[in-house]
């Protein structure tokens, strides 16, 4: 019943786009209705015409908050971006370096090896994950030979004096690093890395129902993400719609 009252009052609105209808009730009794359009006093799309459609704004996007400055707008879609983003930032980076943490690199090499991947990838996974800590402590050691030598980057320097020395460390450490590549590149031609199609491996881990369970989870995952960029044109749900 009030249902029906909804879309009787959503007739009267005067928007061209979307006619909403309100009904608010208390104790089974209407208190009052309403409808999308312009507040009363003021001229409405019916009379004037719709601006969006006009400049051919599609449905769902573009609804601003405030003008900025000269072509740009604050708009709701941009702050539901950035929340999203944010989000994503805020939970995957802990999960990142919880799993740099607990993950021995050559397990999970030749865990991917079994699924499938080939182990040539699966070593450059494994070496990026070794070659995580080694940056950290190059990084460490520059650092403190820096600050021997009389470069300052305690709390004591001002932020932006500090944020300069901290530059300083990044030429030795890309040069140490490319030096660091460059013996392993070395090592592995020398054992002649990629000779063979397969591979064995020094550590490996078999699988447990969970992992198992966690794979085809992640696959789901992964298939309904996809869909769903071709169902609404995106993998987020979209309010503004």
């Amino acid at each position: 019943y009030f249902l029906k009252i909804a879309a009787v009052a959503a007739e009267r609105s005067t928007c061209l786009r979307h006619h909403v209808g309100a009904v608010a009730v208390k104790d089974k009794h209407i208190i009052s209705t309403g409808y999308n359009g312009a507040p009363a006093g003021l001229k409405d799309c019916l009379e004037l015409g719709c601006l969006r459609d006009e400049l051919g704004i599609p449905s769902g996007t573009r609804h601003e908050i405030c003008h900025l400055f000269g072509r740009y707008y604050l708009t709701k879609e941009q702050l539901f971006y950035h929340l999203n983003v944010i989000l994503k930032y805020l939970c995957m980076i802990p999960l990142v370096i919880l799993f740099v943490s607990t993950t021995n690199p050559s397990e999970f090499a030749a865990s991917l090896n079994r699924i499938g991947v080939n182990y040539k990838i699966c070593y450059a996974v494994s070496l990026a994950l070794r070659y995580i800590p080694d940056i950290q402590r190059e990084y460490h050691d520059i650092s403190i030979s820096l600050q021997a030598r009389g470069v300052e980057m305690t709390k004591k320097e001002k932020f932006f004096n500090r944020l300069k020395n901290v530059v300083t460390i990044l030429f030795p450490l890309i040069i140490t690093s490319m030096a660091r590549i460059e013996t392993v590149s070395n090592a592995m031609e020398l054992r002649s890395f990629g000779k063979n199609k397969k591979r064995t491996w020094y550590e490996a881990r078999p699988f447990r129902p969970a992992d198992i369970a966690v794979m085809v989870i992640s696959a789901l995952l992964l298939v309904v993400s996809i869909s769903l960029n071709f169902v609404n044109g995106g993998r987020f749900y979209n309010p503004f719609v």
